[in-house]
């Protein structure tokens, strides 16, 4: 796993080959779509306020329109699962709104990684 990473604006998870990427909530598929670099893309509408967008899938089993649950499989990883929110259209660093249980895994894989005790720097 990456830290948060301004330039690329989300987490970068290192999964194996064929993973299914899941749903980091609740929410309407608003985007389905091939990007040059990150294969396909996934944005999840929440709330009028937050979006979150999935990408580096290899193909998807999603469609815009549907509503997914948390967990809920969007899809098949290349590899690499990169994870973006947005609040108000703006991305941000996720690891804030993720619950203590997620936020401890990611804390623990920095630090075996020898990276920063907190991912949003």
């Amino acid at each position: 796993m990456t830290p948060y990473n301004t330039n690329t604006q989300g987490f970068d998870f290192q999964v194996l080959l064929q993973t299914a990427a899941m749903a980091p909530g609740p929410g309407m598929i608003s985007k389905v779509e091939s990007i040059s670099g990150e294969g396909i893309m996934v944005t999840l509408y929440h709330n009028a306020h937050f979006s979150s967008q999935v990408s580096f899938l290899a193909s998807t089993s999603v469609r815009v329109g549907d509503k997914v649950v948390q967990g809920q499989s969007l899809g098949i990883s290349q590899g690499i699962v990169r994870m973006r929110l947005k609040l108000d259209g703006v991305a941000v660093c996720p690891y804030g709104y993720l619950n203590t249980d997620s936020r401890s895994r990611i804390h623990t894989v920095l630090l075996s990684q020898g990276g920063a005790a907190s991912p949003c720097q």
